[in-house]
């Protein structure tokens, strides 16, 4: 969900502030760290090669000011095809394998 919100709002921090908090109040009735899955929607929601408004670089080098021809938006949505799952991949790699590592457990320990 955070890594296709980027078509719906267009700041990464407009995303953040919508998502983690929905994100984190699901979290805790599913039994999941409400840190690791704000950790996992804010990476997410960095994700924004779809469209050529989705992100100030992408923009700007949609139409430069010299004319020459970069790429079009047909260019963007293949590149998104490929680059969406791979970094909702790696986000949930990392979520699963390499953050339990530096102290952010996935699942909420259970209390005695």
């Amino acid at each position: 969900m955070s890594t296709a919100a980027h078509l719906v709002l267009q700041s990464r921090s407009a995303r953040s502030s919508v998502l983690v908090p929905l994100v984190v109040a699901a979290a805790v009735g599913a039994g999941i760290n409400p840190v690791a899955a704000a950790l996992a929607s804010t990476a997410a929601a960095g994700f924004c090669h779809t469209l050529p408004a989705s992100a100030k670089p992408v923009a700007l080098f949609a139409e430069p000011p010299d004319g020459v021809p970069t790429f079009v938006p047909g260019d963007l949505l293949r590149l998104s095809a490929v680059l969406a799952p791979l970094s909702a991949a790696l986000v949930l790699l990392f979520a699963l394998a390499v953050w339990p590592l530096l102290g952010v457990p996935v699942l909420l320990e259970s209390q005695p």
